[in-house]
């Protein structure tokens, strides 16, 4: 089964619109590659590396604006 990206709600995997909000759903390739990634992402959590960015400070927003005022 494949969630429609707008309304999230879950539809067939043939489905080429959500029947719920009309909104065009992933095709077939785009699904299987988010199905690869999510299955990826599923081992590395049960493998229980480490994930954190070795830098946590390289993130943060500084509240600067650019480009003066």
């Amino acid at each position: 089964m494949v969630h429609c990206t707008e309304c999230g709600r879950e539809q067939s995997d043939e489905t080429k619109f959500c029947r719920y909000c009309g909104e065009r759903t992933p095709g077939p390739d785009l699904t299987a590659q988010l199905r690869r990634e999510a299955a990826a992402i599923q081992q590395v959590k049960q493998s229980g590396a480490n994930l954190t960015p070795t830098n946590p400070q390289s993130s943060v927003r500084t509240g600067q604006r650019l480009g003066g005022a």
